[in-house]
């Protein structure tokens, strides 16, 4: 009996250590994650955020009307309905715009268009 104890005690410390090693939200702050110290990509109409991303990815069926695109510390593009694309990046403030956005790309890195 002492030794199933001292086994499952064993086991036990494997599975605290295992689970403080792949813990999410260790991983989350990480320094190499650009999202942590980041302002977000947002969207306005009429001085209210519609959409905010903080992070990168591509983002389908955004949809919705925006007159300004606030970059924050990303780069890449709104594209509209039209299938129009507007570039941005980091530090960018699109306004005035009026267009109806479908979706959004907001790059892991800076974009080639962006110096």
């Amino acid at each position: 009996m002492k030794r199933v104890v001292k086994l499952s005690g064993g086991i036990a410390a494997l599975v605290v250590a295992a689970g403080m090693f792949f813990s999410p939200a260790t991983a989350a702050t990480a320094a190499d994650d650009p999202s942590i110290q980041s302002t977000p990509v947002r969207l306005y109409e009429l001085g209210q955020v519609k959409w905010s991303r903080n992070t990168w990815g591509i983002f389908y069926d955004v949809n919705i009307y925006a007159d300004r695109l606030t970059a924050g510390n990303w780069s890449g593009y709104a594209q509209d309905n039209t299938g129009r694309r507007l570039y941005f990046c980091d530090g960018y403030d699109l306004r005035p715009m009026n267009n109806y956005i479908k979706t959004m790309f907001i790059s892991r890195t800076k974009a080639s268009w962006c110096r």
